[in-house]
């Protein structure tokens, strides 16, 4: 018998940007998003690291989960301005191809049409090819939101926890890449 240490195959070449979404309240916890984006502009799939627990008063085993367009409400803290599905591509929503074997065909920020539901009782990690944390279809600065059944059940935005993760926004009237 031999033993050996099993570590991940990181190419040196890329910058890892991370993205962090706490949430506070009948839901606790993080969730943690990790990319490498490479020197040519590819990146690699996004590995979601999910640390929720329901409250006891709750207890709820598991929820859907995705991503939604806007932030949080930045006075209130409620979920209500957080929009609707993120959706860059403008994809079916619930389609019926969508799934683990082929999220290609999946909206951008349904993540449990792809994952199935995500546990509120302990630690998990996913593998996720549709995700972005950076560039022009990102998630960080959005919000990721927990569902059970139809019903909203905490809201978090989804931040940046990297130097190549920040970025800025800046208003402008119009914009063509083709100019």
């Amino acid at each position: 018998m031999r033993c050996a240490d099993v570590s991940a195959d990181r190419n040196t070449g890329g910058q890892w940007t991370l993205a962090k979404a706490t949430f506070n309240g009948t839901v606790t916890g993080t969730i943690t998003m990790r990319q490498q984006v490479f020197p040519d502009g590819s990146s690699s799939d996004v590995a979601l690291e999910v640390d929720l627990w329901s409250s006891a008063s709750r207890n709820i085993p598991v929820a859907s989960l995705f991503i939604a367009s806007n932030r949080v409400d930045p006075v209130s803290g409620m979920c209500n301005t957080v929009g609707d599905t993120f959706n860059p591509f403008n994809m079916k929503l619930l389609s019926s191809s969508c799934s683990l074997e082929n999220q290609l065909s999946c909206v951008v920020g349904d993540i449990s049409a792809r994952q199935g539901n995500i546990s509120l009782t302990g630690r998990e990690v996913y593998t996720d090819s549709n995700i972005q944390l950076s560039g022009d279809h990102t998630v960080v600065h959005r919000s990721l939101v927990l569902k059970s059944d139809s019903n909203i059940l905490a809201c978090a935005d989804i931040l940046p926890e990297s130097q190549s993760a920040k970025q800025t926004f800046p208003s402008v009237s119009s914009f063509s890449r083709s100019v």
